[in-house]
């Protein structure tokens, strides 16, 4: 290995069933899935793990609000695929994500938040 040093800056792609949005920043993203806890014995010997929780994936961005944004239908967005395309390569995958919060526009700024969850997330390679 050399001492070069891999590049991760640059755009994103954030799609909801094969349509491309427009991003604002960077978004956020959560894979989900199962957390664990370690199980401690006498003399603090690692004995094993249980699974304590399952949480979702979740995904928040911020979009610009073009002319042809139909917020309406982002809020009512169920079962979707959506994807984004992270400048690493690696895409991150969630299916049948639906949104999961309430829409937030900033009118000044035209910015729309919006939040989308779905069970555990995937990251594909490019």
């Amino acid at each position: 290995m050399g001492d070069e040093i891999e590049v991760v800056g640059g755009e994103y792609e954030f799609k909801i069933n094969g349509f491309l949005y427009n991003l604002k920043g960077h978004p956020n993203i959560e894979y989900g899935g199962k957390h664990y806890e370690s199980i401690i014995g006498p003399g603090g010997v690692l004995l094993g793990n249980k699974c304590v929780g399952d949480s979702p994936s979740k995904i928040s961005v911020v979009l610009t609000d073009t002319s042809d944004l139909d917020i309406v239908e982002l809020q009512h967005v169920r079962k979707a695929t959506i994807t984004l395309k992270k400048p690493n390569g690696k895409t991150f995958v969630m299916e049948n994500a639906s949104c999961s919060a309430q829409i937030t526009e900033s009118c000044e700024e035209g910015e729309v938040s919006c939040e989308f969850s779905a069970g555990p997330a995937s990251d594909q390679n490019s």
